[in-house]
Parts: C-alpha cells; sequence; structure tokens
C-alpha cells in the first residue's frame, strides 16, 4: 500500500509538472504572436506616416518662399526662411492597386522607372525611395506587400527594385505562361494596323510569354514572318538570307509601308507624258490627242 501511495504521488507531481509546462508554453505562444502583431501594427503605423508626409509635402507645391520684408533702419533683420526640403514628387503618377493584372503591371513599372529617373530617385536614402514607391501602391497593394508577400519595408536589403520584383513574381503565378505564348503565335498585322504598332504588340506579348533571352529576336522574326499583312513585304523579307534580323525586318517593313501608303493616296488621271507637261506653266508643248477610230 505504501508503494502504490508513493506512486500515485509520483504520477500527480509529473501531472503537475506537465501542466505547469504547459500552460508556461502556451504563455510564450501568446507573447510571442502579441509582439508579431505589434511589431506588424508599429511598422503599419511608420509606414502611413511617412506616406502622410510625403503626400502633405508634395500637395503644398514647389513654390518658392516669399520675399522677407526689407529690414528697418536700426534693426536686424527677420531669420531667412529654411528652403524646403527636396522630396520625391509622385503627384503626376497613377496609382495601381491589387486588382491590377500581370501586363497592365510591368507597363507602370516602366513608367514608374522614367518617373524615378526624372525625379533623381536614385540619389535619395533608401527609406525615402521605398516608401515613396509604397505610396503609390493602393491600399490592397500596400496590404498585399506587408501581409500576403511578408516584405519588410523598413529592413535595410529591402529596395523599390526588391519589391516591384516581388508583386511581379506574385501577379505572374496567377497568370498562365502557357496562354501568353498561344496569344503571342496567334498574333496577325491587323487589316488597318501599322507595322510599328505590330511589332510592338509582338515584343510586349514576347515578354509576357517570358520568351528564353537567346531565341527571343529570333521567335519575333519568325512571329512578323508569319503574321505580317503584306505578302510583297513577306517576300521581300523572304530574299534576306539566311534568315532576317529583327533590325533587318523593322527597316525592310518600314520602308515598304512608306512606299505602298502614296500608291494607295495618290490617284492621277490616265494622262500621258506630253499632256502632263503641257500643263506646266511656260510650256510651249501642244497637247495632241489620239483620235478616235472613225473620226
Amino acid at each position: 500500500n505504501q508503494q502504490r501511495a508513493h506512486a500515485d504521488d509520483r504520477l500527480d507531481q509529473l501531472t503537475q509538472l506537465m501542466l505547469k509546462a504547459q500552460v508556461d508554453a502556451d504563455a510564450r505562444l501568446a507573447q510571442h504572436q502579441a509582439d508579431a502583431l505589434q511589431q506588424r501594427a508599429d511598422s503599419d503605423a511608420r509606414m502611413m506616416q511617412l506616406i502622410a508626409a510625403l503626400q502633405g509635402q508634395q500637395g503644398a507645391g514647389p513654390g518658392a518662399a516669399a520675399a522677407p520684408p526689407a529690414a528697418a533702419v536700426g534693426h536686424p533683420a527677420p531669420a531667412q526662411p529654411q528652403p524646403r526640403r527636396r522630396v520625391i514628387d509622385i503627384s503626376g503618377l497613377e496609382k495601381i492597386d491589387g486588382d491590377i493584372e500581370f501586363t497592365p503591371f510591368r507597363r507602370w513599372r516602366e513608367t514608374w522607372r522614367v518617373h524615378a529617373h526624372r525625379q533623381q530617385a536614385s540619389t535619395f536614402p533608401r527609406d525615402e525611395q521605398v516608401y515613396a514607391l509604397v505610396s503609390a501602391l493602393g491600399r490592397d497593394l500596400q496590404r498585399m506587400l506587408t501581409v500576403t508577400l511578408h516584405v519588410n519595408i523598413d529592413a535595410p536589403e529591402t529596395t523599390t527594385d526588391s519589391i516591384l520584383d516581388d508583386l511581379q513574381a506574385h501577379l505572374r503565378s496567377k497568370r498562365s505562361i502557357a496562354i501568353d505564348g498561344i496569344r503571342f503565335h496567334d498574333r496577325r498585322q491587323g487589316a488597318n494596323e501599322s507595322f510599328d504598332t505590330f511589332r510592338i504588340a509582338l515584343e510586349e506579348l514576347a515578354d509576357d510569354a517570358e520568351l528564353c533571352g537567346h531565341c527571343r529576336d529570333r521567335q519575333i522574326v519568325t512571329q512578323i514572318l508569319v503574321g505580317i499583312r503584306s505578302s510583297e513585304t513577306r517576300t521581300e523579307l523572304l530574299k534576306v538570307l539566311p534568315q532576317p534580323s529583327l533590325e533587318d525586318c523593322v527597316r525592310i517593313s518600314q520602308s515598304m509601308e512608306a512606299s505602298e501608303l502614296p500608291a494607295r493616296e495618290i490617284d492621277l488621271p490616265d494622262i500621258s507624258t506630253n499632256e502632263l507637261a503641257a500643263t506646266q506653266p511656260g510650256s510651249s508643248m501642244s497637247v495632241v490627242r489620239a483620235k478616235p477610230h472613225g473620226g
């Protein structure tokens, strides 16, 4: 009986230790989750504050400060106003939101690249570049960055390029590359479509389909030969051996298209060379028309 009672006591002690360990583990997990939520909330709050500050500075405009009044005789001149701090102005950049698709995003990314270059964004600190980009995104995309993609915009390794790469990869994962490849190979020049418009469309479709870098131009050339509207232009391109380059296609197609335009627009009457010369001022040539048979 004493041994059984001792075993029961030992079991009770082990049970209490296990319960205490479980309670401690639950408490640590709850504290860890609370800390993670607080860090995310602090990060979101800092992001919103900096975005609001950037938007407030941009809304004030770059207007020059008014000249200070002239100092009265015998009085010190008023303090000169401090120059306005330079910021990355994104007021002229269209914002994008979470429902944007892959192809429009790629085009917007190029627009951002040009805008950032004009603003000399690379001369600003990393955090100002990142927050300027984030403020150009809609609320849904901002949440996608921090919640879905787990991007820490305050991390030193986070840059505008890395953010754009993450967003582009996420949008790419939601779209079929095979369908983009089919769209590329099915593309034909429209009835009233210029060659340049057709070529640019093919290049954008090639980017969507992620054609391999070393064969991209060759596939575009092949698709130009298949889809170009003018059979005469196709014949001229096929004369280039062993195969026309993309530059050859652009040069020959533009030249052929330019030569076809006057022929379509100019409709001269059926007159002889003498008749045409006789219409010039000061011409002494007489116009001789053929007499009809039986006249």
